[in-house]
């Protein structure tokens, strides 16, 4: 039996995770495939005398995307975690020493029952303070902090009153604007995808209508959606209303325009497309059936189109004001990836 004693040091984590990644993760690691035999029988695991985790600083995002609400009335208390949408949710995995344990199996179980109840108990304001609404209040309430905290550091630097205060007031207003564009374009997604919703429901397209190539400006074209899985056949590709997003105000507006004209031009074909079926029904019912499937298609495309230009306007006047923004963008863009690595590195602002 293979003994080991060892101490790991892991640097900060910084996580981009929406649930589609986080499943395809959980069924990768726990697959086994029966039909397989072995070719040599197992060795034994590793006993670890000793080990030593130092503490783990974890930034967490976090996009859910649908509740299993059969699995939450059966007692799967974790699917909890997908009506929130985390944003930089900050924990840390406490310093941890373990003895005699055998198998890696056991060595993952043993951490997650010594870190979780830490996080849960020590450290849930920490989490529920990346909840999105809650994010935004934080960030607001940091620029509002920067009116005394950054006057009063720079008035013990230099000893001047006027222009300390001159660097709170702009700290406050800088950080301030930019939460608001940014709950605004929040705001917008929202809204959009609401109203999407709504559409599906009275027999429209709603999100599908986002499937395929070229959405904004074809960059996705090569990114991976192509792959087909045994599961994935027959699965609607659907492009995040947080992809591909515009890098500054200009192509914000390009975007905005492009979204609206598109969403516009859906609405008028479904209204041309009427005359068309009630001829060829050629009946009373007929025509009542083709006017209520293009009525919500002629109603809320403008609408779509309209939240969904005011996002991209103001995404991109948010990664024109917030650099840090754009680099985040950046870590979690989606260029060529073969199918397993596009699973392993996409968060949902590509998917």
């Amino acid at each position: 039996m293979l003994k080991l004693s060892s101490q790991a040091t892991i640097l900060p984590l910084r996580l981009h995770v929406d649930q589609d990644t986080l499943d395809f993760l959980t069924r990768f690691f726990e697959f086994k495939d029966d039909t397989v035999v072995a070719a040599t029988p197992p060795q034994d695991e590793p006993f670890i005398q000793r080990i030593e985790v130092n503490a783990v600083r974890v930034k967490l995002d976090y996009k859910p995307k649908r509740v299993d609400y059969v699995g939450l009335r059966s007692g799967h208390t974790t699917e909890f975690m997908n009506f929130v949408i985390l944003e930089e949710a900050d924990m840390v995995l406490k310093h941890v020493i373990l003895h005699g344990i055998s198998g890696m199996a056991r060595l993952n179980k043993a951490l997650n029952d010594t870190w979780m109840p830490d996080i849960q108990q020590t450290q849930l304001g920490d989490v529920l303070s990346g909840v999105a609404p809650v994010r935004s209040l934080v960030n607001l309430g940091s620029g509002v902090k920067d009116l005394v905290v950054v006057p009063m550091r720079e008035y013990q630097k230099d000893g001047r009153i006027i222009r300390s205060v001159s660097k709170g007031m702009v700290s406050f207003a800088s950080k301030t604007t930019k939460e608001l564009v940014r709950l605004g374009a929040k705001v917008a997604v929202g809204t959009q995808t609401m109203l999407e919703n709504t559409e599906e429901f009275l027999g429209g397209k709603g999100s599908a209508s986002r499937a395929g190539e070229g959405y904004y400006h074809g960059s996705r074209s090569d990114s991976g959606d192509d792959y087909d899985g045994d599961e994935d056949e027959d699965r609607v590709k659907v492009i995040s209303l947080y992809a591909d997003q515009p890098r500054n105000v200009t192509q914000g507006l390009r975007n905005a325009g492009t979204s609206f004209r598109r969403n516009l031009q859906s609405a008028r074909e479904a209204i041309r497309a009427v005359p068309g079926e009630v001829a060829e029904r050629g009946s009373a019912q007929g025509m009542v059936q083709a006017v209520a499937r293009a009525a919500p298609i002629a109603v809320l495309r403008p609408m779509i189109g309209a939240s969904e230009a005011v996002s991209r306007a103001l995404l991109g006047a948010t990664n024109s004001m917030d650099k840090e923004m754009v680099k985040r963008v950046d870590d979690v863009s989606c260029p060529t990836l073969t199918p397993l690595v596009y699973w392993f590195k996409c968060s949902d602002v590509c998917l």
